[in-house]
């Protein structure tokens, strides 16, 4: 006998069919989702709506377009959110997500000398006799630290924010758990 497939009331992005059919070789009960719009998909995932259409730009989480609608699959959803899971804890090494992605990559930031930020001779100078080697000590300053270092006046001030302006950075920033590498010497 073949099943009977009846819509609700619902309005169509929270629409659910009675009934039981086949979807990817299982048998799937009719009041399962196979399908979201991206508002429903929203409110699935907890992702916002820029960061879902993020990832269908980039081909991480495909799409299926139905006439004017734009539908995410729900296998498809669980495959990416299995991908994107990281399990805390326990002796293996859990994939970097991209929070830790970007902390890695701030962490190899302030872990450069100040002489990777290509200043003058005169303000890289003035800024190690301060004793500050690495971007990661010049950023936790504020400008008028800085200012206030002998040797540093309002060209070189202006200079070192255009260099860390350039590397996505700035002054008065915090890392508590911030420490300069310590296998060497002052990043001169």
């Amino acid at each position: 006998m073949t099943p009977v497939f009846k819509c609700d009331d619902r309005p169509k992005s929270a629409q659910v069919i009675e009934g039981s059919f086949s979807f990817g070789g299982q048998q799937v009960p009719g009041d399962t989702a196979i399908s979201y719009t991206i508002k429903r998909a929203q409110e699935v995932t907890g992702l916002g709506k820029t960061k879902l259409y993020e990832l269908i730009n980039s081909g991480e989480l495909p799409v299926v377009e139905v006439d004017d609608r734009t539908l995410v699959l729900d296998e498809d959803v669980r495959a990416l959110l299995a991908r994107r899971r990281v399990i805390r804890g326990g002796n293996g090494t859990a994939p970097l997500t991209e929070p830790a992605a970007r902390r890695a990559a701030r962490e190899t930031r302030l872990a450069k000398p100040i002489a990777a930020l290509g200043l003058g001779t005169r303000a890289r100078n003035a800024l190690l006799e301060d004793g500050v080697g690495y971007v990661g000590q010049l950023v936790q300053k504020s400008e008028e630290d800085v200012l206030a270092t002998p040797g540093i006046g309002l060209v070189a001030l202006d200079e070192i924010k255009a260099a860390l302006a350039h590397h996505k950075l700035r002054f008065d920033m915090r890392f508590a758990d911030w420490r300069p590498p310590a296998d060497s010497d002052q990043g001169g």
